[in-house]
């Protein structure tokens, strides 16, 4: 019998749990994920978890500033 396979948005959640918070470099080289936001859009709006985000810039390889967003899991209050 097949076991069920992890979907990326489950991937990308337990990424979350685990170690709390997920950026899409980090979506892309460990889960294959590329479009990290329609995950988190899923996450928020179909399973009703909650999930901020925080914009960081940091340079890339040619020394140009770039921005890229980090999102978190809100603890639950």
């Amino acid at each position: 019998m097949k076991t069920k396979r992890p979907t990326k948005t489950d991937m990308v959640l337990n990424h979350m749990i685990d170690y709390g918070f997920i950026t899409s470099w980090t979506a892309i080289q460990l889960y294959g994920v590329t479009r990290l936001s329609a995950i988190i859009y899923t996450l928020k709006h179909n399973r009703g978890i909650k999930i901020s985000s925080v914009t960081e810039t940091r340079n890339d390889r040619n020394g140009w500033p770039c921005r890229y967003s980090k999102y978190f899991l809100n603890p639950d209050v």
